[in-house]
């Protein structure tokens, strides 16, 4: 009866061992395949809000800095353009060169904070990206992500193994979410 019965559906039977064989080994290829992805960094941090805010913060600080350094060069220059308004040549020339050095020491000291603020702001969000790649890579099972720069440090890479989008998407929607809870 069973001998029977496996010669009336043999084909049905071998189809089906094709099926399940062939099923398990796709499978088995998509757990074990190649994982490497790869992220255009230079598209994260241009279009990743946080480096948008963090850049929009750095030039509010840097237009301030501008117009302190614009008041104490009109300062300057009303002294240098009106010697007459000093009882004499030497106290001109005194108040001429105190607000000079005035302005070369906010110009200095103003290139030195903002240089500073610019590291804060800059590693902040890079601190901030790199702890969503590590997440994001954890939860999509990719052992490895790397980071391909305009240097040339990943050659080539396939379209389907960039990830920057997918990743750009989630981080700017993570952000988003962050950025309304406060």
């Amino acid at each position: 009866m069973i001998i029977e019965f496996l010669k009336r559906n043999a084909i049905v039977l071998a189809l089906t061992f094709v099926l399940f064989a062939g099923t398990n080994a796709f499978w088995y290829w998509q757990f074990h395949k190649n994982k490497v992805r790869y992220v255009r960094t230079g598209v994260i941090l241009e279009q990743y809000k946080g480096m948008v805010e963090a850049n929009k913060q750095f030039e509010t600080d840097w237009k301030r800095a501008l117009a302190n350094a614009d008041t104490l060069k009109a300062r300057y220059e009303s002294v240098k353009d009106n010697p007459k308004n000093f009882k004499s040549e030497k106290e001109y020339d005194y108040q001429l060169a105190q607000h000079e050095a005035e302005l070369a020491q906010y110009r200095q000291n103003a290139d030195a904070q903002l240089q500073q603020r610019k590291q804060e702001l800059t590693s902040e969000v890079v601190g901030n990206i790199n702890t969503f790649i590590k997440d994001y890579s954890a939860d999509q099972r990719y052992p490895i992500v790397l980071g391909a720069t305009n240097d040339g440090n990943i050659l080539y890479g396939e379209d389907e193994e960039d990830i920057t989008d997918d990743l750009l998407k989630e981080l700017n929607l993570q952000y988003e979410n962050n950025s309304t809870k406060k």
